[in-house]
């Protein structure tokens, strides 16, 4: 059975452009959403979702949306939850890279002498 193709002639919601967008396959493979690159404005974007969520899931939600209260729908909640959870990957990647490199450095002492010529040289 094939798989859906996705459509590749929307609309960029930036510069509204209709020509064809490129596909990010990296993405694609870690996900089952498709991120389209816009080759007009460049901006990346995927089509809105809908997502089916568990009613023991969203039985769970209710009980947060009722302690932190200020939340005026379940979608506005799972789009922050969401958006949290994001930040919360990306520092945490940011936090690991950085721990790569400082144990790199710690390692071989050297290179950060080389890093610091490099960058008295560029002054």
């Amino acid at each position: 059975m094939p798989k859906n193709t996705p459509n590749l002639a929307v609309p960029c919601p930036v510069c509204e452009d209709e020509d064809l967008k490129l596909p990010n396959f990296e993405l694609k493979a870690a996900s089952t959403v498709t991120v389209l690159q816009c080759l007009t404005c460049d901006w990346e974007f995927s089509k809105d979702q809908s997502v089916k969520i568990p009613g023991n899931l969203v039985r769970h939600a209710a009980e947060a949306m009722n302690i932190h209260e200020g939340y005026s729908s379940l979608g506005e909640y799972v789009r922050d939850c969401v958006r949290r959870m994001n930040e919360h990957h990306m520092r945490q990647a940011a936090s690991d890279q950085f721990s790569e490199f400082m144990g790199a450095l710690g390692e071989n002492p050297e290179i950060f002498a080389r890093m610091i010529e490099a960058l008295e040289e560029d002054e």
